[in-house]
């Protein structure tokens, strides 16, 4: 009985504990594990391009760019596309206003992922605002505002 009151203990002070590179999703359960360091950031098992898309869910033009995005993800199946959600009101109201615009890719709110996200392009000032990395995680290119589709699309077709 001592044992499993240490081992309780144990598992509850520890399991309060997380690598500060891993970042959890409101629709996706995994999360998602990055480095950030030396200009670049790191996306672990990710060897492919990816987007991060900053949106908040009160912005028309963060509304008409999501379809878009879904759409490249459905092309570009290597391609991982992560929307960071600003201004989160909660987990329940996340998941209800993602569902409700049909985001189906990783996307994070919570305010310290937001932030971590934030600092890793050099800071955001408004939505939307979405960037393409290569492979190495180096920032690309940068799109502020709606962006047409097609000019996602051509720029990470040059990357593959």
């Amino acid at each position: 009985m001592k044992k499993l009151i240490i081992l309780s203990i144990f598992l509850t002070i520890f399991s309060g504990c997380q690598n500060e590179n891993h970042h959890m999703s409101i629709n996706d359960p995994v999360g998602i594990d990055t480095v950030y360091e030396s200009g670049k950031l790191k996306i672990k098992g990710q060897n492919s391009p990816f987007v991060v898309f900053f949106f908040s869910a009160t912005c028309g033009a963060c509304s008409e760019q999501v379809p878009s995005l879904i759409e490249l993800g459905k092309k570009f199946k290597n391609v991982k596309f992560i929307g960071i959600m600003g201004n989160s009101q909660g987990f329940d109201k996340d998941m209800k206003i993602l569902k409700e615009k049909g985001v189906d890719f990783l996307t994070i709110s919570s305010p310290k992922s937001v932030d971590y996200f934030s600092n890793a392009v050099g800071g955001i000032y408004g939505v939307p605002a979405t960037f393409l990395f290569d492979k190495d995680g180096k920032i690309v290119k940068k799109y502020i505002g709606l962006t047409s589709k097609n000019i996602i699309e051509k720029d990470i077709k040059s990357l593959l």
